[in-house]
């Protein structure tokens, strides 16, 4: 990964707590880095983007590694999600809504994407070509 110098540099104070999450990361030529292993529950689209956000980061090492592993986490339980198009007998259905809302962010995933979209009978009529 190119990285800036600065950021670069901040990754390389990083090294321990990335280590401790999972990640080996190396310093390259110029400030290039490279990854040799990440935690496997890591989504591979999301190596780098995670790690330049710790190298732009100013959190502390607890910090960092908290939320790395709040990252490790989300990316998780996106993996253990049911997928778009994943048929679901009706009992599954109703279990997974059951659970949804027994959870303690019920509107967005892991991620802060909403999972609940609150729609009005005019969005749907419009939606229906009903307006009017």
């Amino acid at each position: 990964i190119d990285l800036a110098p600065s950021e670069a540099m901040r990754l390389s104070q990083c090294v321990e707590a990335l280590a401790s999450c999972g990640f080996d990361v190396i310093s390259l030529s110029g400030s290039s880095v490279g990854v040799r292993s990440v935690p496997g529950s890591l989504v591979p689209s999301g190596v780098e983007p995670l790690l330049r956000g710790v190298a732009s980061s100013e959190d502390s090492d607890a910090d960092l590694r908290s939320r790395l592993l709040d990252e490790l986490a989300a990316s998780m339980s996106c993996r253990a999600a049911v997928k778009m198009h994943h048929p679901l007998t009706q009992r599954e259905m109703e279990e997974l809504v059951a659970e949804l809302f027994r959870s303690e962010q019920p509107y967005a995933c892991p991620h802060g994407r909403p999972i609940v979209l609150k729609m009005e009978d005019r969005d749907l009529e419009r939606r229906f070509g009903r307006s009017g």
